[in-house]
């Protein structure tokens, strides 16, 4: 199996919101059109645990990563890749969870250090890798700025084995953690009024390094980057992190300069010309951004422009979007501050089982129990297409839409959006004004089964909603009903594979 942190490119996104709590939200891509992810539910424990990485994942055996974990172990729910975990192994690439302190963990964006960096600072190969990070740190953190010192202690101790960017939030702030080389990093603490975003290449520039406030870093840094030539104190020239260790070539110029910039122009309303690497870290949105807001951001392709690959019907396209095909999934996570709110509710995490151009976000709670997670994110095959998971009924839906894209993708989305905005201004609304009605009269037991009940009706809403599309993408092409399974696969794969965008 092809090595999945190697390959795999992700979308960052942070945002704080100035009166309601934070949102975080991040895309997932994967080598092909097929890979899976699916909710699990890791219980507390009271004993230590050794976590094992998985290499029947990672396909090279190069990620032979372990390490014990203390006593006690928080519960924490997540979504793994649905792979088939080796004996005695964990699940891997659990790409975004929550735990029972409030903590939420997006991990990674794949990100590469410069060659002076690794030439004076090589990764590890048995070292942290992407795939083992929210493993490591959602049964152990309980807050975000720990989790930042847990994971470059992890850093420190083992070594790293890859580049990545990975996002820790709590109910009070939002922390970004960018690594470079074997033992190097950096976390900044994202602004109170701003929003930070990122796409497959080191973002962070210069930085108070003094300010352990707002600013952590692995030990020496400064001083590691003056000894090896990565920076020169005696210019006048303030320490820039991207400058002294992250790569910039002119792959970056397609891949990735093109994402940052249109999205920042889209929330400060400003022009899409800046020019990177260098474009600002940290932003004021012209107004305060809401979940839909963020949705809409996961689904940008360069629409209304040249650059819109799909639009054109141009698979050739230099410009790699935010939505490509490949994307496995997608999540938007709200995390909540005002204090009335009972903890069930304090974190909302929007799932989209694939790509969210073609798929809808479901709201899940943080208060979900674990033994009542919907089938329909569970147990998703790779290989065997089923009638049940929200992945694969999104799948077939997309695999008839890029049959012809210009008739049925426009209208698919806009089906999608007006589904998710009547579920945000109408429905949750309705809710969790229900749930506070049982849960201040002391119906706690009666609020739990309407969180559960409200869970299961937007999963099945999303199924419902994804079917009743593909049926009518079936219709407007002439077919004689939905293609059966064995023909899915074909196209779905030969859609993927002309629209790939592939490598940072």
């Amino acid at each position: 199996m092809i090595s999945f942190c190697v390959i795999t490119r992700f979308d960052n996104f942070t945002y704080r919101l100035i009166a309601s709590g934070h949102i975080i939200a991040r895309t997932q891509d994967t080598p092909f059109a097929n890979y899976t992810q699916h909710i699990l539910h890791h219980p507390a424990r009271e004993g230590p645990a050794t976590f094992r990485s998985n290499p029947f994942v990672s396909g090279t055996g190069d990620t032979n990563f372990s390490a014990e974990l203390p006593a006690p172990g928080l519960w924490y729910t997540a979504f793994p890749d649905t792979v088939t975990v080796g004996p005695e192994r964990n699940a891997s690439f659990e790409e975004v969870g929550w735990n029972s302190a409030g903590l939420v963990v997006s991990a990674t964006e794949t990100i590469a250090s410069n060659n002076a960096t690794l030439e004076a600072d090589p990764m590890d190969p048995n070292g942290i890798t992407e795939e083992n990070i929210p493993s490591l740190i959602l049964p152990q953190a309980t807050a975000a700025r720990q989790a930042v010192q847990l994971l470059g202690s992890y850093i420190q101790r083992y070594g790293s084995g890859e580049g990545f960017g990975c996002m820790f939030a709590d109910a009070q702030e939002t922390w970004y953690f960018e690594s470079a080389g074997g033992h190097l990093w950096l976390a900044q603490h994202v602004p109170d009024d701003a929003f930070f975003v990122t796409a497959n290449q080191g973002r962070f520039q210069e930085a108070d390094l003094s300010d352990t406030a707002s600013v952590l870093t692995s030990p020496g840094l400064l001083e590691f980057a003056v000894a090896h030539g990565l920076h020169n104190a005696s210019s006048g020239t303030p320490f820039n992190w991207l400058r002294s260790f992250i790569e910039d070539t002119e792959h970056d110029r397609v891949y990735n300069y093109p994402r940052v910039a249109f999205l920042q122009a889209r929330f400060v309303r400003g022009d899409t010309s800046a020019a990177g690497p260098f474009f600002p870290v940290f932003q004021q949105p012209a107004q305060p951004l809401g979940v839909l807001d963020v949705m809409d951001g996961l689904r940008l392709h360069y629409q209304g422009t040249p650059h819109d690959p799909y639009g054109s019907q141009n698979p050739r396209e230099p410009w790699r979007p935010v939505a490509v095909l490949r994307t496995s999934q997608a999540h938007v996570t709200r995390l909540r501050t005002d204090p009335s709110l009972p903890d069930p509710l304090s974190i909302i995490t929007y799932i989209c089982a694939t790509t969210p151009f073609l798929a809808p976000f479901v709201p899940l709670y943080k208060g979900l129990p674990g033994d009542a997670l919907p089938a329909a994110l569970a147990g998703a095959n790779g290989t065997a297409p089923d009638g049940l998971s929200l992945f694969w009924k999104a799948r077939r839906l997309q695999a008839l839409v890029f049959q012809d894209w210009r008739a049925l993708g426009p209208r698919t989305t806009e089906a999608i959006r007006r589904w998710e905005a009547d579920v945000e201004q109408r429905q949750r609304p309705a809710f969790e004004e229900r749930f506070m009605q049982l849960w201040q009269a002391g119906q706690q037991q009666e609020a739990m089964q309407a969180l559960v009940s409200f869970t299961h009706d937007m999963v099945r809403q999303a199924g419902q909603l994804l079917d009743e599309l593909a049926v009518a993408a079936a219709a407007q092409q002439g077919r004689n009903g939905l293609p059966p399974d064995g023909a899915l696969a074909p196209m779905l794969w030969e859609a993927s594979l002309a629209y790939l965008f592939h490598g940072a």
